[in-house]
Protein backbone atom coordinates (compact mmCIF):
# COMPACT_ATOMS: atom_id res chain seq x y z
CA UNK A 1 0.00 0.00 0.00
CA UNK A 2 0.89 3.59 -0.34
CA UNK A 3 0.10 6.81 1.41
CA UNK A 4 -1.71 9.47 -1.28
CA UNK A 5 -3.44 12.24 0.55
CA UNK A 6 -5.47 13.42 -2.69
CA UNK A 7 -7.59 10.33 -1.41
CA UNK A 8 -11.04 10.21 0.59
CA UNK A 9 -8.98 8.02 2.90
CA UNK A 10 -5.26 8.70 2.35
CA UNK A 11 -4.48 5.14 0.87
CA UNK A 12 -3.08 4.20 -2.92
CA UNK A 13 -5.04 0.95 -3.70
CA UNK A 14 -3.30 1.29 -7.30
CA UNK A 15 -0.50 -0.06 -5.66
CA UNK A 16 -2.09 -2.99 -3.73
CA UNK A 17 -2.38 -6.25 -6.24
CA UNK A 18 -1.86 -9.89 -5.20
CA UNK A 19 -0.74 -12.58 -7.98
CA UNK A 20 -1.67 -16.39 -7.92
CA UNK A 21 -1.31 -19.76 -9.74
CA UNK A 22 -4.00 -21.61 -10.03
CA UNK A 23 -3.90 -24.79 -11.74
CA UNK A 24 -6.86 -26.72 -13.09
CA UNK A 25 -7.61 -29.96 -15.25
CA UNK A 26 -10.48 -31.51 -16.77
CA UNK A 27 -12.07 -34.03 -19.69
CA UNK A 28 -14.69 -33.93 -21.90
CA UNK A 29 -16.04 -36.81 -23.96
CA UNK A 30 -18.11 -36.80 -27.17
CA UNK A 31 -20.28 -39.39 -29.17
CA UNK A 32 -20.79 -38.81 -32.31
CA UNK A 33 -23.64 -39.45 -34.69
CA UNK A 34 -22.80 -40.49 -38.57
CA UNK A 35 -22.38 -37.16 -39.84
CA UNK A 36 -19.39 -36.81 -36.72
CA UNK A 37 -22.30 -34.43 -34.79
CA UNK A 38 -21.91 -34.13 -31.25
CA UNK A 39 -24.94 -36.82 -30.06
CA UNK A 40 -24.05 -36.96 -26.35
CA UNK A 41 -21.40 -35.35 -23.88
CA UNK A 42 -20.17 -36.25 -20.05
CA UNK A 43 -17.15 -33.91 -18.74
CA UNK A 44 -15.61 -33.30 -15.35
CA UNK A 45 -13.38 -30.78 -14.42
CA UNK A 46 -11.04 -30.13 -10.78
CA UNK A 47 -10.37 -25.96 -9.99
CA UNK A 48 -7.81 -24.95 -7.78
CA UNK A 49 -6.09 -28.07 -7.28
CA UNK A 50 -3.32 -25.99 -6.10
CA UNK A 51 -5.51 -24.31 -3.98
CA UNK A 52 -4.19 -20.75 -3.99
CA UNK A 53 -3.59 -18.06 -1.09
CA UNK A 54 -6.52 -15.29 -2.54
CA UNK A 55 -5.71 -12.91 0.44
CA UNK A 56 -5.70 -9.49 -0.72
CA UNK A 57 -3.33 -7.80 2.36
CA UNK A 58 -1.20 -10.68 2.76
CA UNK A 59 -3.52 -12.42 4.99
CA UNK A 60 -4.12 -16.09 4.08
CA UNK A 61 -7.23 -17.54 2.50
CA UNK A 62 -6.92 -20.33 1.15
CA UNK A 63 -8.85 -21.17 -2.14
CA UNK A 64 -11.11 -24.27 -1.65
CA UNK A 65 -11.20 -27.30 -4.51
CA UNK A 66 -14.24 -26.50 -7.07
CA UNK A 67 -15.43 -30.00 -9.13
CA UNK A 68 -17.64 -30.11 -11.85
CA UNK A 69 -19.63 -33.00 -13.67
CA UNK A 70 -21.49 -32.09 -16.66
CA UNK A 71 -23.42 -34.05 -19.48
CA UNK A 72 -26.13 -33.68 -22.13
CA UNK A 73 -27.95 -35.96 -24.75
CA UNK A 74 -29.16 -34.72 -28.09
CA UNK A 75 -33.11 -35.95 -27.57
CA UNK A 76 -34.28 -34.38 -30.93
CA UNK A 77 -31.98 -33.83 -34.12
CA UNK A 78 -34.24 -32.78 -37.41
CA UNK A 79 -36.05 -30.27 -39.62
CA UNK A 80 -33.01 -27.94 -38.49
CA UNK A 81 -33.78 -28.15 -34.73
CA UNK A 82 -31.89 -29.84 -31.75
CA UNK A 83 -32.93 -30.58 -28.46
CA UNK A 84 -30.56 -31.26 -25.48
CA UNK A 85 -31.14 -31.35 -22.23
CA UNK A 86 -28.00 -31.10 -20.00
CA UNK A 87 -26.99 -31.03 -16.58
CA UNK A 88 -23.89 -29.93 -14.08
CA UNK A 89 -23.03 -30.63 -10.36
CA UNK A 90 -20.51 -28.34 -9.23
CA UNK A 91 -18.99 -29.56 -5.14
CA UNK A 92 -17.05 -26.40 -3.84
CA UNK A 93 -15.97 -26.80 -0.71
CA UNK A 94 -19.40 -27.45 1.26
CA UNK A 95 -21.66 -25.98 -1.26
CA UNK A 96 -23.70 -28.20 -3.97
CA UNK A 97 -24.84 -26.93 -7.03
CA UNK A 98 -27.25 -29.07 -9.39
CA UNK A 99 -28.37 -27.75 -12.52
CA UNK A 100 -30.54 -28.98 -15.03
CA UNK A 101 -31.89 -27.30 -18.45
CA UNK A 102 -31.77 -27.71 -21.56
CA UNK A 103 -30.52 -26.27 -24.83
CA UNK A 104 -32.80 -25.17 -27.91
CA UNK A 105 -30.90 -24.43 -31.69
CA UNK A 106 -32.05 -23.94 -34.88
CA UNK A 107 -29.20 -24.41 -37.76
CA UNK A 108 -29.31 -22.01 -40.61
CA UNK A 109 -30.77 -24.28 -43.77
CA UNK A 110 -28.50 -23.53 -46.89
CA UNK A 111 -27.18 -19.83 -45.05
CA UNK A 112 -24.36 -18.07 -46.80
CA UNK A 113 -22.01 -15.66 -45.30
CA UNK A 114 -22.14 -15.06 -41.80
CA UNK A 115 -24.43 -17.89 -41.32
CA UNK A 116 -23.34 -20.35 -43.24
CA UNK A 117 -22.53 -23.20 -40.92
CA UNK A 118 -24.05 -21.61 -38.10
CA UNK A 119 -26.92 -21.73 -35.51
CA UNK A 120 -28.71 -20.32 -32.94
CA UNK A 121 -29.21 -21.58 -29.35
CA UNK A 122 -31.59 -20.86 -26.21
CA UNK A 123 -31.27 -22.26 -23.11
CA UNK A 124 -32.75 -22.81 -19.73
CA UNK A 125 -31.97 -23.99 -16.72
CA UNK A 126 -33.34 -24.47 -12.88
CA UNK A 127 -30.69 -24.20 -10.00
CA UNK A 128 -31.53 -26.22 -6.99
CA UNK A 129 -30.64 -23.24 -4.88
CA UNK A 130 -33.35 -21.31 -6.53
CA UNK A 131 -31.93 -19.48 -9.93
CA UNK A 132 -33.72 -19.70 -13.01
CA UNK A 133 -30.70 -19.34 -16.22
CA UNK A 134 -31.40 -18.37 -19.53
CA UNK A 135 -28.40 -17.95 -21.96
CA UNK A 136 -28.32 -16.77 -26.14
CA UNK A 137 -25.76 -18.13 -28.07
CA UNK A 138 -24.96 -18.11 -31.75
CA UNK A 139 -22.51 -20.03 -33.18
CA UNK A 140 -20.76 -20.14 -36.49
CA UNK A 141 -17.83 -22.14 -38.15
CA UNK A 142 -15.21 -20.42 -36.63
CA UNK A 143 -17.03 -18.02 -34.32
CA UNK A 144 -19.21 -18.36 -30.98
CA UNK A 145 -20.56 -15.73 -28.85
CA UNK A 146 -23.01 -16.43 -26.45
CA UNK A 147 -24.73 -14.56 -23.29
CA UNK A 148 -26.53 -16.12 -20.00
CA UNK A 149 -28.18 -14.31 -16.96
CA UNK A 150 -28.69 -15.66 -13.96
CA UNK A 151 -32.24 -15.18 -12.37
CA UNK A 152 -32.33 -15.45 -8.63
CA UNK A 153 -35.67 -17.14 -8.11
CA UNK A 154 -36.00 -18.14 -4.11
CA UNK A 155 -32.47 -17.48 -1.79
CA UNK A 156 -29.27 -16.22 -4.29
CA UNK A 157 -27.02 -15.78 -1.57
CA UNK A 158 -27.08 -19.89 -1.48
CA UNK A 159 -25.76 -19.70 -5.20
CA UNK A 160 -22.32 -20.77 -6.48
CA UNK A 161 -22.37 -17.69 -8.75
CA UNK A 162 -21.04 -20.15 -11.48
CA UNK A 163 -22.24 -20.07 -15.12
Amino acid sequence: LGYNPNTPINENILSANANFPVISAGMMFYMADSCANTKAFFGFAAQNINRPNVGFFGEKVKQTMHFSLMGGINIYNQNNFKIQPNFRWVQQGTTNQIRIGSLFYYNFPNAEGALEGGNIGLGAWYDENGAMIMSLEFSQNNLFAGFSYDLGANNPTRSLGIT
